[in-house]
């Protein structure tokens, strides 16, 4: 197994970013804790010790950016279904993983580039809470959870990281078998099912509600809006009656 295990960084995705060329391809970087830990959208991601904070790199993959966060949502997704197959995860559009109403992991992938700012790889950052006190939860400011809050038993990090390790490559390989169009079928049917209503805030100031027509072929959101169709590449979603939802 290529896994970099790291004690304390400032992120693992800038540590990946900054060690490139002397890292192989499909490494995996962890740390125990990270200082300036980021997740989508610019918001900080907490980082106390024993959870999953780690960097997938990808070499001179064969398919487009855009693919390679499938593959990371996928692979944190089937991980912790395989470690703890009775909590109910599911994918929120584009790749958050939610255990009931509240957010579990969390996916930021970055592109490498070369001084004339042509794509050498990408990196894909995974955070996943594992043994998080809720008293910390509770200080983020938004819904989230890990398996120590919902099952009161503390999980053995190094065991799952083997595992979302093996899933990553699988996928990896997979893709670059000329696979990811099955990757991506896979991807859209672990999403938000079509029919949902769905809020997605655009900016700090906008946001628009419909009903999800479809995901597209690269991945993004279509909403029908009061007759209006919406295309989304990015931007934070919420599912209305999420209660409600079960995969």
């Amino acid at each position: 197994m290529k896994i970099k295990e790291l004690s304390e960084v400032d992120s693992t995705n800038k540590y990946a970013l900054e060690n490139f060329d002397s890292l192989e391809d499909g490494t995996l970087v962890t740390a125990e804790t990270q200082t300036s830990g980021k997740g989508r959208l610019g918001r900080q991601w907490i980082s106390p010790k024993g959870n999953v904070y780690a960097s997938y790199l990808l070499k001179g993959a064969p398919f487009p950016p855009y693919c390679a966060s499938w593959i990371a949502g996928l692979a944190a997704l089937y991980a912790l279904r395989e470690s703890f197959n009775s909590m109910g995860f599911w994918l929120k559009w584009p790749n958050d993983i939610y255990c009931g109403d509240k957010k579990i992991c969390g996916v930021l992938c970055d592109a490498k580039t070369d001084n004339m700012n042509r794509p050498l790889g990408i990196v894909l950052g995974i955070g996943i809470n594992l043994n998080t006190e809720k008293e910390i939860l509770e200080a983020i400011g938004r819904p989230a959870t890990s398996v120590y809050a919902e099952t009161g038993c503390k999980v053995n990090k190094n065991d799952f990281v083997k595992t979302l390790y093996k899933k990553l490559t699988e996928l990896y390989i997979s893709g670059s078998h000329f696979e990811i169009d099955k990757i991506y079928q896979i991807w859209k049917g672990e999403n938000i099912p079509r029919g949902r209503l769905v809020e997605a805030v655009l900016s700090e100031n906008r946001t628009v509600t419909g009903i999800l027509e479809d995901i597209g072929p690269q991945g993004e959101l279509i909403l029908n809006s009061n007759g209006n169709i919406i295309t989304l590449h990015s931007g934070d979603v919420s599912v209305k009656n999420i209660t409600n939802f079960k995969r």
